[in-house]
């Protein structure tokens, strides 16, 4: 490949065919490119990606001895995979490669770009392939459900909830914005899908500030108007009506003697019903 731009091809495809750590490792490989001979190439070892993710506290679990293992993998899948080219095999974990990579229409069409100052904030595998998928579709958002985020990564819903929930707040950074799915009344209630944003507009920004605090959290209501994305009252929660009759139906026993001096109402047991009669 013979460009020299500052910023990752994020291959479309490359949610369909490749776990978490080989996404970011692809990443991570072709931000470190640089030009030999009039053409771009990453030359590394083994042992120098291993020590380098370790300085970096990327998440990558495993002894020193399993991270090399894993990397040697990965970088093989991702040659099997076309998305980036070498000499094998790997004669050892200090063996220089040289590590080329493809043109956009060579085996893969369609890419995102991924600025370098973008990528330079990960350390975490996950959170760089949910914020990349997102990124796909721009401005405009994405509809996406939390059966489809497990397909994607390849986690359980509880811990994909907990980096959402720390995705979407204004400390993150690169952070997402996410409206949660309005609640469908009827026969069959049900969430709609969260609708997902790394590049919103002013008016997506102004809407979600409106309905979310600082922590993603939702706001409590304080008008009758409903988010145009997000949030909807829960459906089930029982509406809380006062236990009073109707003027009309109230019934009179027995007038209330004020001259008694007993009489509770008069010294002030607000508890009785005022219209209740003393026995």
């Amino acid at each position: 490949m013979k460009n020299g731009s500052n910023f990752i091809m994020m291959f479309n495809d490359i949610f369909n065919c490749l776990s978490n750590n080989e996404r970011y490792l692809y990443a991570w490989l072709y931000r470190y490119r640089h030009q030999f001979q009039n053409d771009w190439k990453t030359l590394v070892t083994i042992d120098f990606i291993a020590a380098i993710l370790k300085v970096q506290n990327v998440k990558l679990q495993g002894n020193d001895r399993f991270l090399k293992s894993m990397i040697k993998d990965i970088l093989v899948n991702l040659k099997n995979e076309k998305y980036i080219d070498f000499e094998i095999p790997i004669s050892s974990t200090d063996s220089i490669i040289s590590i080329s990579y493809f043109e956009n229409g060579e085996h893969h069409s369609g890419f995102e770009k991924l600025q370098y100052d973008i990528f330079d904030k990960f350390t975490d595998p996950l959170e760089f392939t949910i914020y990349n998928y997102i990124n796909r579709y721009g401005s405009n958002g994405r509809h996406i459900s939390d059966s489809q985020w497990e397909d994607i990564l390849g986690v359980s819903k509880t811990k994909l909830r907990a980096i959402i929930d720390k995705m979407n707040t204004t400390n993150h950074c690169p952070r997402i914005w996410k409206f949660s799915g309005t609640y469908i009344i009827g026969e069959r209630a049900r969430q709609e899908e969260n609708q997902y944003y790394t590049n919103p507009n002013n008016e997506v920004i102004d809407n979600w500030n409106k309905w979310y605090n600082a922590s993603g959290k939702i706001k409590p209501k304080k008008h009758k108007d409903e988010p145009k994305i997000g949030f909807a009252p829960n459906p089930n929660k029982p509406e809380v009506k006062p236990d009073v009759k109707p003027e009309s139906t109230i019934e009179f026993s027995k007038p209330i003697d004020k001259t008694v001096k007993d009489n509770k109402y008069i010294f002030g047991d607000y508890t009785r019903n005022p219209f209740q009669s003393i026995v």
